[in-house]
């Protein structure tokens, strides 16, 4: 779980109490496994290669990037805004069942799924043998991908442009030889 912590947490005074109101900090973070439900959508898409490992064609570490700016001395009302209106381009129909301003318990839960949700996306993941992203410094590419997975790269990587302001490779032309960057309709208003 991510645990997010606030002056009052490191100082210990009393936790105002409306704590949604406190700024954030400190970001602890330990990186988990892709979830199960990452895994099993993209595999059951069967639009890559055979394979056992799944790799992520945006890098991981360049989302979380963003989702540390996005957190970092924002407080929990703000970030949980946020972060709701990213769970409606990356969310799936696995949301936790509980109101995450109850505790901050509930919180770092919401947020630790928030976390995953965005970084473990399934449009952006593929299965097979690749490129390699060169520890996180370049877009993992898949070796001899199906038109239709180089199509789903494509929008996953104009998805996070768009909605998290990545850094990303869009090129001059997508897939199909037209103009993407352009011509593409978000599937959300960001």
């Amino acid at each position: 779980m991510i645990t997010l912590w606030s002056d009052s947490d490191y100082s210990g005074t009393k936790r105002p109490d409306d704590w949604m109101q406190e700024p954030i900090v400190v970001i602890q973070h330990k990186r988990e496994s892709i979830p199960s439900y990452s895994k099993t959508t993209v595999k059951n898409w069967n639009d890559g290669q055979p394979g056992i490992i799944l790799n992520h064609h945006v890098p991981y570490n360049r989302i979380a990037r963003h989702l540390i700016a996005r957190t970092d001395t924002r407080t929990f009302a703000q970030v949980h805004k946020d972060f709701k209106a990213l769970l409606k381009v990356f969310g799936n129909k696995k949301m936790p069942f509980f109101e995450p301003t109850q505790s901050r318990y509930d919180f770092n839960e919401w947020y630790t799924y928030a976390w995953e949700t965005i970084c473990d996306w399934p449009n952006n993941l593929f299965m097979g043998p690749s490129f390699g992203d060169e520890g996180g410094r370049v877009i993992d590419v898949p070796k001899n991908p199906s038109a239709k997975l180089e199509q789903r790269l494509y929008e996953a990587r104009l998805e996070y442009h768009h909605a998290l302001g990545v850094h990303v490779d869009l090129g001059q032309n997508g897939p199909d030889g037209g103009d993407l960057i352009n011509d593409w309709t978000p599937s959300h208003d960001y």
